[in-house]
């Protein structure tokens, strides 16, 4: 027979049981409102006890004996209405789970959960992402040190700021708000499978980004002559392809003879950044470049395979070893001064001096090149993605030949 409440449906035999079991208690000075209640769906019955500060929680018992649960509920609630820490009420529930039922919460180390849930994810993510999982999943084990090999559900809200800190500290607020939104997954995925109650990450806000002083800039003409300069290789041939379509190194490095289309003179390509296909006008300086390249084996062949290779190599910031190729250019060029880990006493894992200039400046000098020669705004900034071909190439143009 079932009764309803104001809580639903509920089971008379259940009422029954919560009648004895309060009885029970309050006989012995023990007051309680705890009950147990289990979905249609599911044949384990669910502990509803109350916290001292009158929050309702539910959790799973992992029993099918109906009197069992409740006096895990009972015990439970007891624990609640002490003030227990969560770690505490953990604790509680995992000694009743295995005093009265056959299955006991599972137990793993941050570490050991760590490595299960990279080795998913390698499968469901691109190669470049799980490389970034992987290398903020290793910080924070190194972070907690001898503390990884206990149980997860030992982690406190602390020990996640504390690991943000460090990281901000240590390097950027950016990075650390990278490595907290890995490690927020990753425990939020521990939550989902039963091995910690609660995620300790949520409500570790993320670290406000101060303004850099320095503000990245565009290249002179000077000194993309001085670059070009010095530059040999397939070097040249990036700086050409950099200033010339405005795109991302990365995507240069990825460019095959398929992605030209030497008849109607453009480059058609997927920004990996955005996903977006676009159609670049080739300049007739640069189309002038290519035709200097040797063609590859088949359409497929990389415009830049040696540097590609140097790509692969790297698989967590896949152009990292290209930028600092790229910035020793520009040291060789006397356009910046040469850096250096031992000059400044912090160490290599001390955050870098963000330089002013880059490769990814050859897109602001497009812009500013673009400007000077009285091209709209409007064309500027639609230059690479909405307006027809003929205003590209109109525009691009205008560019100066510095083959």
């Amino acid at each position: 027979m079932k009764i309803r409440l104001n809580k639903g449906i509920v089971n008379f035999l259940d009422l029954c049981d919560y009648y004895v079991h309060s009885r029970f208690y309050s006989r012995f000075g023990v007051s309680t409102m705890a009950s147990v209640w289990r979905r249609d769906d599911s044949k384990y019955w669910v502990a509803c006890f109350t916290c001292a500060d009158g929050r309702q929680l539910k959790r799973s018992t992992k029993t099918t004996d109906r009197k069992k649960a409740l006096k895990i509920a009972v015990e439970l609630e007891q624990a609640a209405l002490h003030k227990k820490t969560r770690k505490q009420l953990w604790t509680v529930l995992t000694d009743l789970q295995s005093m009265f039922t056959d299955e006991s919460i599972k137990q793993i180390s941050l570490q050991a959960f760590s490595k299960t849930w990279l080795k998913s994810k390698r499968l469901s993510t691109s190669e470049t992402t799980f490389q970034s999982y992987d290398k903020s999943c290793r910080k924070f084990t190194e972070y907690l040190a001898d503390r990884a090999l206990e149980p997860i559900n030992e982690l406190e809200k602390p020990d996640i700021s504390g690991f943000r800190d460090h990281v901000g500290h240590q390097l950027s607020a950016t990075t650390a708000n990278h490595d907290l939104k890995i490690v927020r997954m990753m425990l939020e995925d521990a939550k989902r499978d039963g091995y910690i109650p609660d995620n300790p990450a949520d409500g570790v806000s993320t670290l406000k980004k101060t303004q850099s002083n320095k503000k990245r800039r565009a290249f002179t003409m000077d000194e993309l002559k001085r670059v070009m300069k010095v530059a040999s290789g397939e070097w040249y041939g990036l700086i050409m392809f950099g200033l010339y379509t405005g795109q991302r190194l990365k995507d240069l490095v990825m460019l095959t003879w398929q992605n030209l289309d030497l008849e109607d003179r453009v480059i058609i390509l997927e920004t990996s950044k955005t996903g977006r296909v676009q159609r670049i006008p080739i300049a007739s300086p640069l189309l002038d470049f290519i035709a200097t390249i040797e063609a590859g084996e088949s359409s497929a062949a990389r415009l830049f395979p040696q540097s590609y290779s140097t790509y692969k190599r790297r698989l967590v910031n896949s152009t990292a070893t290209l930028s600092n190729q790229f910035y020793d250019l520009m040291v060789e060029a006397g356009i910046v001064k040469e850096r250096s880990h031992k000059a400044t006493g912090k160490g290599r894992h001390a955050p870098r001096a963000v330089s002013e200039i880059s490769f990814h400046a050859l897109r602001h000098t497009a812009t500013s090149l673009l400007k000077k020669a009285g091209v709209s705004a409007g064309a500027i900034s639609n230059q690479y993605t909405h307006i027809d071909d003929e205003a590209k190439a109109m525009a691009l143009s205008k560019l100066p030949d510095l083959g």
